[in-house]
């Protein structure tokens, strides 16, 4: 499976690259540009199977990029990492579909579960 994470924070980056973290999915990272329509042509164009979204590069849009994204590719897994706790953020969020809400700071035990869930779910999926 392709993971692309949308994010220029490089200690969440490190914890996703991890072997026991991303498993032996692969890995693209984009932080080029913050402009949605240069990060949604990039996810559209690497056709992940998994998207791990950072609010705290993209804000205040966000939640306006998810919503594009899902009416594209409503199969998609979306993994949401924010350090804004307001529960205002938690809802327009929650409403696209999301697989996963995360705070920041995240433990590796976190993004490892949700990847090994999103990974077994699409693989069951796929065999019928």
């Amino acid at each position: 499976m392709r993971i692309v994470t949308v994010s220029s924070d490089n200690s969440l980056i490190e914890l996703i690259d991890k072997p026991e973290v991303k498993g032996q999915n692969q890995l693209i990272v984009y932080n080029k540009s913050k402009d949605l329509l240069d990060v949604a042509s990039f996810i559209h164009t690497n056709h992940p199977s998994v998207l791990i979204i950072d609010d705290d590069f993209l804000k205040p849009d966000s939640a306006h990029l998810l919503k594009n994204i899902k009416k594209f590719n409503p199969d998609l897994a979306i993994i949401f990492i924010t350090s804004d706790p307001s529960i205002e953020l938690g809802k327009k969020v929650s409403q696209v579909g999301i697989f996963f809400y995360g705070l920041k700071p995240l433990s590796k035990n976190e993004l490892e579960e949700s990847i090994r869930s999103i990974t077994k779910l699409k693989t069951t999926i796929t065999q019928y």
